[in-house]
This record gives C-alpha cells, sequence and structure tokens, in this order.
C-alpha cells in the first residue's frame, strides 16, 4: 500500500513484524498474512475516502447517523471475518 521508493528499512521491518504476527497468531502462511493486512488496508482506505467525502452533507434521505454508523461498522467486522476466513488454511 505504499511506495517502494517512499518506504524507510524501519517502515519495511515494522510492516513485515505486523505481518509475522498475523501468520503465526492465526496460523496462516506469509503469503496469506501479506494479502489478507494488505486487503484489509485497503477497504479502511476505501470506506475513509467513502465517509469523509459525504461527511458533513446533509443526508438525502431521513437516516438515523447512529443507525447507518452501527450497520457500516457492522459490515467492516462482516468483510474482516471473511478475508480471515478465506485464508484460513
Amino acid at each position: 500500500m505504499i511506495r517502494r521508493l517512499a518506504a524507510t528499512q524501519p517502515m519495511l521491518d515494522k510492516i513485515v513484524g505486523h505481518q509475522r504476527h498475523i501468520a503465526q497468531a492465526y496460523g496462516i502462511s506469509m503469503e496469506h498474512a501479506r494479502w489478507l493486512l494488505t486487503t484489509v488496508a485497503f477497504h479502511c482506505l476505501a470506506v475513509a475516502d467513502t465517509v469523509y467525502s459525504v461527511a458533513e452533507r446533509e443526508p438525502v434521505v431521513d437516516a438515523d447517523r447512529a443507525t447507518e454508523e452501527a450497520e457500516m461498522e457492522a459490515e467492516l467486522n462482516r468483510a474482516c471475518t471473511h478475508s480471515l476466513l478465506a485464508c484460513w488454511p
């Protein structure tokens, strides 16, 4: 998710450390851990882009913000769970 030319060695080491931790914690390969963390990061950026692009705008429909936020959080949790299950050995 980062440009290799912009990455420092300490940044890359930290990323690999996170990947290793997830691989060990869930008993998956480093390749699956890399894929999983990249997928989660990508979805987080996409969700943030979507949410912040409409922040402070009046909703088109009369919707309860707390309900909408709970729905988005539930969908993100569901997507993360499915991503974890997809790479389970």
